[in-house]
């Protein structure tokens, strides 16, 4: 065989090798599938676990998460004699939960909720959760949750909301039994929850850390509202919170009755238009407007000049006479339902006379 037919065939081998695959394996596509769920927590109650996360805002390549579908919810299920933790886990999936954003965006940061409710006490179960997309590709699992279920503690009773000046203080009597009637083992604490809508409560605690005693001080943030409070007790088994039922509702009429600073550095100036009376401006967020007071010496009671507040910090008594002599004060009024209104300032005393 000379060279050139040597050369020849060895090129043509080699190209039937590479063509047929020989050498290596063929390439195979990674999918992008949704980053594993990672805000993902469980609070077992009475009634139910009830399973909260918050959707993964990319896909595991980190490009944004467009087309987010649903979510698939698995469920093993052990009794507490055969709980093992390392062990592999049987799982089923007990719930396709539909993703209720919008399409095309990334999820926002609101919580999705299941309620598991076919439960057996003395169970140990284990959650875990999977993303899919629209093309049904299913992303990473969640990180394994573990919720030791047990008959919960009885609600808190005897609950009393007071308050004292802005602080709403809840007290109330820890209970000593489960909610089947035996004593009650493991209590950890209580957590209080706060609502402006009647039974209508949000899945989280108002307290950060769980209660150990049986008062709790609250300042809400808004005022001339009924709010409402119930609380629920706390049962540690093994590693999990178990809550009770949620104590009887106590509503409380949180009213602004805390009026604005009173004003200083009233004076009193005669003008041909009439008397000028002029005070310091108010900053305070909730302030409304001022009323101004007049009385002669003589009198006992100071009549309102005014009808409707006052927004400036200045008002000419249009109605003053020349050589009378007058009293006058001023008021602060705040932004709340009940118009709080402050103590009457430093009084300024005035002959009307005009230099």
């Amino acid at each position: 065989m000379n060279r050139l037919s040597y050369y020849g065939t060895a090129i043509l081998f080699a190209l039937f090798f590479f063509a047929c695959g020989k050498k290596s394996d063929p390439f195979l596509p990674v999918q992008i599938a949704p980053k594993p769920i990672k805000k993902f927590q469980a609070i077992a109650r009475p009634e139910s676990v009830v399973l909260l996360w918050k959707a993964p805002r990319k896909n595991t390549n980190d490009s944004p998460l467009l087309d987010l579908a649903g979510f698939k919810v698995f469920r093993a299920e052990v009794s507490f004699e055969k709980a093992c933790l390392k062990c592999p886990k049987d799982f089923i999936q007990v719930f396709d939960y539909d993703y209720r954003g919008p399409r095309g965006e990334v999820p926002g940061k609101e919580w999705s909720v299941y309620y598991d409710r076919a439960l057996r006490h003395k169970n140990l179960y284990t959650y875990k959760i999977h993303c899919y997309t629209e093309n049904d590709i299913l992303g990473p699992s969640s990180k394994f949750l573990n919720v030791y279920y047990d008959v919960p503690p009885a609600p808190p009773s005897g609950v009393i909301v007071k308050r004292k000046y802005r602080v709403v203080i809840v007290e109330w009597a820890p209970s000593t039994l489960l909610e089947d009637g035996t004593p009650v083992e493991g209590i950890e604490g209580f957590n209080v929850y706060r609502t402006m809508k009647r039974g209508e409560y949000e899945q989280f605690p108002i307290n950060k850390e769980i209660i150990k005693d049986s008062v709790f001080e609250d300042i809400p943030e808004k005022d001339d509202i009924v709010y409402f409070y119930t609380l629920r007790t706390v049962r540690k088994v093994k590693d999990t919170l178990i809550e009770s039922a949620p104590s009887e509702e106590i509503a409380v009429s949180y009213m602004d009755i805390t009026p604005v600073g009173v004003p200083q550095g009233l004076t009193a100036i005669p003008t041909k238009r009439g008397m000028l009376l002029k005070w310091m401006p108010k900053t305070e967020k909730d302030f409304a407007g001022f009323n101004l007071y007049r009385k002669l010496p003589h009198e006992e009671s100071f009549i309102r000049l005014n009808e409707e507040l006052i927004k400036h910090n200045s008002w000419i008594d249009k109605t003053a006479k020349i050589r009378k002599r007058y009293i006058y004060g001023v008021t602060s009024v705040d932004r709340s339902v009940k118009g709080n209104e402050s103590a009457l300032s430093k009084t300024v005393e005035v002959l009307y006379i005009l230099k």
